[in-house]
């Protein structure tokens, strides 16, 4: 036996409410990026160069030595 189905039509696709989804979230986004401060606005003054008075020198490598009975060394200094 068999079974008339009739005429089939194509089914359509409604993008009406992705095109909506796609709109409020493009909004949202846009004003989210806003409200970031970037670093340059955040209006931090750095201090300038200061003079010092006397020269220090400071060797190129720092040795670290630390005892077994815990004393802690800086290039031979304790």
């Amino acid at each position: 036996m068999k079974i008339e189905t009739g005429d089939m039509e194509d089914p359509d696709l409604n993008v009406s409410s992705l095109i909506d989804m796609v709109f409020l979230l493009l909004v949202y986004f846009m004003a989210v990026a806003t409200f970031v401060a970037t670093e340059g606005d955040l209006g931090i003054k750095l201090p300038g160069m200061l003079q010092q008075a006397d020269a220090v020198d400071l060797p190129d490598e720092q040795i670290i030595e630390i005892k077994e009975n815990g004393a802690v060394f800086l290039n031979d200094k304790e």
